[in-house]
C-alpha cells in the first residue's frame, strides 16, 4: 500500500503537470493566432517582407515554444515515474500501466528503473 507522503508527492507532480499543460496550451494558442494572421496576410497578397516586418522577434517565440514543450515533457515523465512508484506500492502491474498509457511494458519498466535510487 502506498504511503500518504507518496500520494502527496503524486498530487504535487500532477499539479506541476497541470501548470506545464497550461503553459504549453497558451504557447500553442499564440502560435495558432500568429499563423492565422500570417495566412490572412498572404491571402491578401502580402509579401514576405510584410511578414518579416509585422512579426517581431519570431526567434524568441520559437524558443519559448520549445522551452514549454521540454518543461511539459519533463513534468509528464516525472508524473509517470511517480505513478509507477505508487502503483507498484499498491500492487498494480507494469503491464496494467503499459495498457493504460498505450506504451510497451518495457518502456514502463525503463520509467520505473529511471526512478530507482
Amino acid at each position: 500500500m502506498s504511503t500518504i507522503s507518496e500520494r502527496e508527492l503524486l498530487v504535487s507532480d500532477l499539479e506541476t503537470l497541470l501548470l506545464a499543460s497550461k503553459a504549453t496550451r497558451q504557447s500553442i494558442v499564440e502560435v495558432e493566432r500568429r499563423t492565422r494572421r500570417m495566412i490572412r496576410i498572404v491571402q491578401n497578397e502580402g509579401t514576405i517582407e510584410d511578414l518579416l516586418t509585422l512579426f517581431m522577434d519570431p526567434a524568441s517565440r520559437a524558443t519559448e515554444v520549445t522551452s514549454v514543450l521540454h518543461l511539459f515533457e519533463a513534468a509528464r515523465l516525472q508524473t509517470r515515474r511517480r505513478i509507477v512508484r505508487v502503483a507498484q506500492s499498491d500492487g498494480v502491474s507494469l503491464t496494467r500501466l503499459s495498457k493504460f498509457w498505450g506504451i510497451s511494458r518495457q518502456r514502463v519498466s525503463r520509467i520505473a528503473q529511471d526512478d530507482a535510487p
